[in-house]
């Protein structure tokens, strides 16, 4: 018997999230531009990026105004009185908006990934909530119409601008807040069928019927799984499409008679379907990857 499949209520919930953080990406960059531009007005001259020493460094200063203060030839305090830096607290904020700028700039690439990603949507989410406990950010990469399979593919914690837009998810967005309220987390994880539950009871999951097709998918990635985990060299598509073992158990393909079967190319569209959502060391022993 097939599994139970579902998916969010809102069929425009992907488009919506990408719109918002299109949005952040803008902000963004008005906010970045403006702490530049407050910055580099404290002197004449744009941060010199670490190529003046120390004495070159304090001379720039001198000669915009500023004057040494006391013994610490790196402490300056402008002629009216009122402003007062050093040469650390300056490089730190240059570089700290530089590190910005550079996040803001690779952003879009990753949302465009994003948005792209959600082709697989379905299969993300049959996979991810396949498992028995969810992760809060997996739980919420759903209810926002994302893949949660993104976060293995193309958001790499601890990484720049990947970080940044979790935290946007996390911090600011409507599904975050709603998904905040539910009770069943423990930590930082909530068991699956817990967040089943309460999806559906809030109207944010659906049940679905598997067609046919998600039928065949789910009996040949299983069979994939089975076929390749103890081998040793790796297979191409049509060699797996011919494999008995990849092939066997699939239902007849809808309105097809008994004795029909699914084709090769039919076979090989479905393996790169499920491709992204196979382990890893799965993968490896494919002879085919998605193109970029």
């Amino acid at each position: 018997m097939s599994k139970q499949k579902y998916a969010l209520t809102s069929k425009h919930q992907g488009e919506a999230t990408i719109r918002v953080l299109n949005e952040y990406i803008t902000d963004l960059g008005i906010i970045n531009k403006s702490e530049y531009n407050a910055i580099v007005n404290l002197i004449p001259g744009i941060h010199p990026q670490h190529k003046l020493n120390e004495a070159e460094w304090s001379t720039v200063f001198i000669k915009s105004g500023w004057t040494t203060n006391g013994m610490l030839l790196d402490r300056y305090t402008s002629t009216d009185g009122i402003k007062s830096s050093t040469y650390e607290q300056y490089s730190v904020m240059y570089n700290t908006n530089a590190d910005a700028r550079l996040s803001t700039a690779l952003m879009p690439s990753k949302i465009k990934q994003l948005e792209g990603d959600i082709n697989n949507l379905s299969d993300g989410i049959d996979n991810v909530m396949s498992d028995k406990h969810l992760t809060f950010v997996e739980a919420l990469f759903i209810l926002s119409g994302l893949n949660p399979m993104s976060l293995q593919k193309t958001i790499k914690s601890g990484s720049s601008p990947d970080d940044e837009i979790i935290e946007h998810l996390i911090n600011e967005t409507d599904t975050a807040r709603t998904l905040k309220k539910c009770d069943y987390f423990k930590g930082e994880t909530i068991p699956t069928k817990d967040f089943i539950t309460w999806g559906t009871n809030s109207n944010l999951l659906i049940k679905i019927n598997p067609t046919q097709a998600d039928i065949a998918k789910q009996i040949i990635e299983q069979n994939i799984i089975s076929f390749l985990e103890n081998k040793t060299r790796t297979f191409n598509l049509i060699a797996l499409a011919k494999e008995s073992k990849i092939i066997k158990g699939l239902p007849n393909p809808p309105g097809k008679q008994p004795s029909d079967r699914y084709g090769e190319k039919q076979i090989i569209t479905f393996i790169k379907n499920m491709y992204s959502n196979l382990p890893k060391d799965i993968q490896n022993l494919i002879a085919w990857h998605p193109k970029p």
